[in-house]
């Protein structure tokens, strides 16, 4: 009757397929519950009333991108559906601030969520520079509304609901312009059959003084005994130029189980970012762009060699 659901973020592409699989077996799509919350706060941040329907926002990329969110009535490629994880309850209280001068946003504008309750923990044990900076953040102006837990994740707010858009930390600045990694990630994974879904990772690294930006992608175990290496970069690469206006300086193919990853299934981008740049780091393929050759030129000497 109830279906917990707390990822980063939260699909709706994986609650339409896990609801048509389980069907079947009598599960109701309007048992999920969508929430968030964390281990500052005791776990639970927010979440909804037991009978109501997940609420599906269609937000469009571009304005995203601004840090402002304007919505759409339906679902294309220009919008990214984006799933409520419900209110505040027993007084709890959570903002939106933009990061860098803790000024508090409005409703449908994009910032830092910012939390403030009774199960809000005092700070990090004997770590008294981590626990001044997440767990003392104070709005410019109102200072005496109190501490707030800096999350460190970004989202917006629209009659009380929260939305989630991604990691403060993992947020992309490319062509001055704020990407989100794991919109890039799903347009890759949607692009091509052969693309494991929920096994990529994509960051940026400064290159020749550039944020390039860089996408780890696992490919599906039926697809390895005869890889569409080039089918698979060309799909990606024009997937994302159609869909972010973006230019992907490298691709690297990866087996399957081999993308970093927490206990729970998240990806762990920034360990994928580190693996990278390491000396062991081994994929199947890598394809990398430069600027005196093209597509056309790297496939061709990938497949002569």
């Amino acid at each position: 009757t109830i279906a917990f659901t707390g990822a980063e973020p939260i699909r709706r592409s994986t609650l339409d397929k896990f609801a048509q699989r389980f069907c079947d077996s009598g599960f109701k799509a309007s048992a999920f519950y969508p929430c968030y919350g964390m281990a500052e706060t005791t776990l639970m941040i927010t979440g909804g009333k037991k009978d109501d329907t997940p609420k599906i926002h269609y937000a469009n990329s571009q304005s995203l991108q601004d840090h402002q969110v304007i919505l759409s009535e339906s679902n294309s490629s220009d919008t990214q559906a984006i799933v409520g994880c419900g209110t505040t309850h027993h007084g709890d209280e959570i903002i939106i601030v933009e990061p860098s001068s803790q000024e508090r946003l409005n409703d449908l504008q994009v910032g830092e969520i910012w939390a403030q309750g009774k199960g809000i923990g005092l700070g990090y044990f004997n770590r008294e520079e981590e626990t001044l900076q997440t767990f003392q953040g104070v709005i410019k102006g109102n200072e005496e509304s109190g501490h707030y837990l800096r999350t460190g994740d970004y989202g917006y707010l629209h009659n009380g609901e929260l939305f989630i858009t991604g990691r403060l930390k993992e947020m992309m600045i490319l062509w001055g312009r704020n990407m989100y990694p794991q919109h890039i990630e799903q347009t890759a994974q949607n692009c091509h059959p052969d693309l494991e879904e929920n096994g990529g990772a994509a960051f940026a690294l400064e290159l020749d003084g550039d944020e390039r930006l860089i996408l780890v992608q696992e490919v599906s175990r039926q697809a390895l005994r005869k890889l569409d290496i080039e089918g698979m970069i060309r799909a990606i690469y024009t997937a994302i130029a159609q869909q972010h206006t973006a230019s992907i300086y490298a691709i690297a193919f990866m087996k399957p189980r081999s993308l970093p990853k927490t206990t729970s299934g998240k990806v762990q981008r920034q360990a994928a970012k580190t693996l990278f740049q390491s000396e062991d780091f081994e994929p199947i393929f890598l394809w990398k762009a430069t600027e005196d050759t093209t597509i056309s030129d790297l496939l061709a000497q990938a497949m002569n060699q």
